[in-house]
């Protein structure tokens, strides 16, 4: 993970009062899905506006 120390003690210590035992791994994989979705959310709506769909930024669209 490319997380730092803090954020994952603190997923981890979290998954322990929510989940219990399985907590020591589900708290960390919670903190990594919510990472990946706000860092796939963030690329699609660069600065506030909706990235258009099937192009990357700079590239025109083709016909058809």
């Amino acid at each position: 993970m490319r997380l730092h120390t803090v954020p994952v003690f603190t997923a981890i210590v979290g998954g322990l009062a929510i989940f219990g035992a399985a907590g020591l791994v589900l708290g960390p994989v919670v903190l990594a899905l919510t990472d990946a979705i706000l860092e796939i959310w963030r690329r699609r709506t660069a600065h506030g506006r909706p990235a258009e769909a099937g192009t990357s930024s700079g590239e025109a669209k083709r016909p058809g």
